[in-house]
């Protein structure tokens, strides 16, 4: 599962999907876990059924919000990626509507904010690493003005003023 917290039961959530489609019983799941060697209530492992659950059917409608869009790519070449994406949320978003269905309206809705959080995370993580390469441009453009101020400094053969004046001009004063 794609969780932050880990759950003694990821181990055996490919065997639960499976008992749960078959229509096993909260008592037969606890029963065949007993017998692996954990124990679990009848409220964590609901719990733990409807989140595998609930995962399940993102990933199908991911799936098929996928295949919609390249669909739609096919039949719409000149179309922008993000007119493509669009039209496919906004697809499904009024099936689901139509439907009644507010699960898959979640559903869709959350694939579309996952999707946006990603991109402006990733502009982020753009911008940050735009900033800090304009950060080390600045520091080496100041180091090589360091540098050619000790070498006018240690100038011998340029006066007080001339040196004062070269300062100047590498400084921008």
């Amino acid at each position: 599962m794609s969780k932050s917290k880990k759950s003694k039961l990821d181990q055996f959530a490919g065997t639960l999907a499976e008992m749960d489609v078959e229509k096993k019983t909260i008592d037969e799941m606890r029963a065949w876990l007993k017998g692996e060697g954990v124990s679990v209530s009848s409220g964590r492992l609901s719990v733990y059924l409807e989140s595998l659950r609930n995962l399940k059917e993102l990933d199908q409608s991911n799936d098929l919000l996928e295949q919609f869009q390249e669909f739609t790519r096919k039949k719409n070449p000149d179309w922008s990626p993000e007119k493509v994406r669009q039209t496919g949320i906004d697809f499904f978003v009024a099936h689901t509507v139509a439907k009644k269905d507010a699960n898959k309206f979640a559903t869709i809705v959350t694939l579309d904010q996952n999707e946006r959080f990603g991109k402006t995370k990733a502009a982020q993580k753009d911008r940050q690493l735009d900033q800090q390469d304009r950060k080390i441009k600045l520091m080496e453009q100041k180091a090589a003005a360091f540098d050619q101020a000790k070498g006018v400094m240690g100038d011998q053969a340029l006066s007080e003023e001339q040196r004062a004046s070269r300062m100047r001009e590498l400084f921008g004063m």
